[in-house]
């Protein structure tokens, strides 16, 4: 048997056993004690996918990114609605930028949570589903955190930084992996051009004399 055929079998596998762990606790905003496991198994599927860990940590070292420093009781308390909603910003913006080339669909995971999403184009919208399982089949796979999501969304960082200092990690066939990261890229600065360019014009009418 090859050394391929070997590693695919043992993906396979890990793979089976992350759906079944990943099925009875969803994420760690529901059972905290989970992540650790969850954290193990991710990483045999996606190799380095932990990585993420330790350069999100380096990166609120040097305050290129923030630090939560919410008292644990309200973490827990608004952590996944917190989360979410960072998706659901990156989602809009995406949205907004939307050009006719098509998006590979693709799923993101937060490692700090283990928190599953996807997003995926359909016509003229952007759909994106939290609280997943894991990936699906043939997706794409984005390995990142909530501080990056949350750093890309104000502009503190853009998706080249995220990628060169490690924050953010793609899983897949090469190819197909560079053409996401063109078309998010291209989406997050045609985004950020149509938003200025609404900003100017408000202020244009703002300051038309009467």
């Amino acid at each position: 048997m090859t050394g391929i055929a070997t590693r695919s079998i043992a993906l396979g596998a890990v793979a089976v056993l992350l759906a079944s762990t990943v099925t009875a606790v969803s994420c760690g905003f529901e059972n905290p004690n989970s992540v650790s496991a969850q954290r193990g198994l991710l990483n045999l599927a996606y190799p380095n996918a932990l990585y993420v860990i330790s350069a999100v940590w380096r990166a609120q070292q040097e305050d290129l990114i923030e630090r939560d420093n919410r008292p644990p009781a309200v973490k827990a308390l608004l952590g996944y609605r917190g989360a979410v909603g960072k998706l659901e910003t990156l989602r809009t913006r995406l949205e907004r930028g939307l050009t006719a080339s098509e998006m590979p669909a693709f799923s993101l995971m937060l490692v700090g949570p283990v928190l599953w999403s996807r997003y995926a184009q359909g016509d003229d919208v952007l759909t994106m589903a939290s609280h997943l399982q894991g990936p699906e089949s043939g997706d794409l796979v984005v390995v990142t955190d909530e501080p990056v999501i949350a750093a890309l969304n104000d502009g503190r960082l853009t998706l080249k930084d995220a990628g060169e200092l490690g924050l953010i990690r793609y899983y897949g066939p090469a190819e197909r992996v560079q053409a996401l990261t063109l078309w998010l890229d291209g989406q997050l600065l045609s985004s950020d051009a149509k938003a200025q360019g609404r900003h100017f014009t408000t202020q244009m009418v703002t300051a038309k004399p009467r």
